[in-house]
């Protein structure tokens, strides 16, 4: 079996291969850097699943979700469809959170901070 070393190895590779492309601009590299980090970490998500783990499904879902808007993100004509890929996968995140721990549960003090930042970015992103 693959060891979540040798994929971690993989992924921080990955990202610096796809930090030297950006820099450089290759675009070649960069599309190839990205897709093979974000379909890495799909991989290592999948390894370390199990098939009675409820809440790991659904992150690992998310995982490929995400990924999918990586590789969609990539190109120009596919930015809605990448943007709602990464939606649905941060859905998938919060269905797993939401089956781990409900949010009846879920302490203010924590949330609170969350909220007040997400809502200042929504205003600030939203024209």
């Amino acid at each position: 079996m693959i060891s979540a070393v040798l994929l971690a190895s993989i992924i921080a590779g990955a990202v610096a291969s796809l930090l030297h492309a950006i820099r450089v601009d290759d675009r070649t590299q960069e599309v190839i850097s990205k897709t093979a980090a974000s379909a890495t970490f799909v991989i290592l998500g999948g390894l370390r699943w199990s098939s009675g783990d409820i809440v790991g499904g659904w992150l690992v879902a998310g995982l490929a979700f995400c990924a999918f808007g990586d590789v969609l993100l990539l190109g120009k004509r596919n930015f809605d469809v990448g943007l709602a890929a990464f939606l649905l996968g941060h859905a998938l995140y919060v269905a797993g959170f939401l089956a781990d721990l409900p949010i009846e549960r879920w302490s203010w003090l924590i949330l609170a901070p969350l909220l007040i930042v997400s809502g200042g970015a929504a205003r600030w992103l939203w024209p």
